[in-house]
């Protein structure tokens, strides 16, 4: 390797260890600030001098002509909660003053990659991933997004991510289908119909939040009970009538259109909308005979009667936030890694708990 090679690899991070002072620090003293001791200031220097480091945009912060243009990448923009989350970011950046670029990346990896490197050609300050899905189960999976976080801060909403130049923001999906799920066993219910699609980031950890609390109750998890579906509604309607018809005839029950749930968690409210729409049809009384709970708090959880009760993940704040991590980044201010934001059920009339539900 030739030495203006290894050179054009150093970055940020690499003189930050090196001088032993934080990345902040370090674009303080690429953007001349007077809030850096000439002592500080002379070590990153020297550290600079040493392994031939030539900054970039992001390192020297906003004074060498950035743009001021952050990249979106989003898996689907259709989606009514990560639609809600581009909508807030986006907002967020234009009231500081940046851009931002938007691109519907699809869930294969290949797509993702792709989608990046695009961005990454248009000379952008920073990316902003919405959706946890992007917090591939396989770690080295996220090897490209480590790789540009070399080069740009990468703030991800909603899921985990380890790697230097990377920030996470995040809802507690765990704890709050915890305590969801525990209230429905302490109000008595047991055969808890629980519906979901995603198996990312915030999907593996609702899922987890359901069966820990179900075992911390005692009660067994049927694998009949978990139903990976579309969400689509068409597709989640016939996939409930088919599910309920079978577990009926396993009751030897003489009625077609009993119920033999007593409590319907959808890890997105469309799947508890979808649960309550079959549920009158067939004439169960909600929430006497089955209570019903969604997630997100969309707008589609005051679109049903009764309006449904739903987990608030606090998309806007998750979304506020990660760009709020951004620009705090790129003009040199410290600020955590992680980010976590609590969760709140929003009780309607799908339920009758008596009291708050603490999660």
């Amino acid at each position: 390797m030739g030495i203006n090679e290894k050179h054009s690899q150093v970055n940020i991070y690499d003189v930050s260890e090196h001088a032993g002072v934080s990345i902040a620090t370090v674009s303080r003293v690429l953007n001349q600030s007077d809030k850096v001791t000439a002592k500080t200031r002379d070590k990153v220097l020297a550290s600079i001098k040493a392994l031939g480091y030539q900054p970039n945009v992001f390192a020297r912060g906003l004074g060498l002509g950035s743009m001021k243009t952050i990249g979106i990448m989003v898996t689907d923009a259709s989606d009514t909660f990560l639609a809600k989350c581009v909508y807030h970011t986006e907002q967020e950046l234009k009231r500081h003053g940046y851009s931002a670029i938007l691109t519907c990346t699809g869930e294969e990896l290949s797509s993702k990659k792709r989608s990046l490197k695009r961005l990454m050609s248009k000379q952008i300050d920073g990316l902003i991933l919405i959706g946890s899905s992007y917090a591939e189960e396989k770690v080295s999976d996220q090897d490209y997004l480590r790789k540009a976080a070399r080069s740009i801060p990468v703030v991800l909403i909603n899921g985990r991510m380890d790697g230097k130049g990377i920030y996470c923001i995040y809802s507690n999906d765990f704890e709050a289908m915890f305590q969801t799920t525990s209230a429905l066993l302490a109000a008595g219910r047991r055969r808890i119909l629980y519906l979901y699609w995603a198996d990312s980031y915030s999907g593996r950890q609702k899922l987890a939040g359901y069966r820990a609390a179900m075992g911390a109750a005692g009660v067994r998890v049927n694998g009949r009970y978990l139903i990976r579906i579309s969400k689509e509604l068409a597709a989640i309607d016939s996939c409930l009538r088919n599910q309920i018809a079978s577990m009926s005839d396993e009751q030897s029950d003489s009625n077609p259109h009993s119920c033999p749930v007593d409590a319907v968690i959808g890890a997105e409210d469309i799947f508890a909308v979808a649960a309550l729409k079959l549920a009158q049809e067939y004439g169960v009384a909600i929430p006497d005979q089955v209570q019903i709970i969604g997630y997100n708090n969309s707008i589609l959880s005051q679109c049903t009667m009764p309006e449904l009760t739903t987990i608030d993940n606090h998309c806007a704040d998750m979304a506020k936030g990660a760009a709020s991590i951004l620009i705090q980044v790129l003009e040199g201010q410290q600020t955590s890694q992680e980010t976590m934001v609590p969760c709140r059920l929003v009780q309607r009339g799908t339920t009758h708990f008596a009291g708050d539900i603490g999660i």
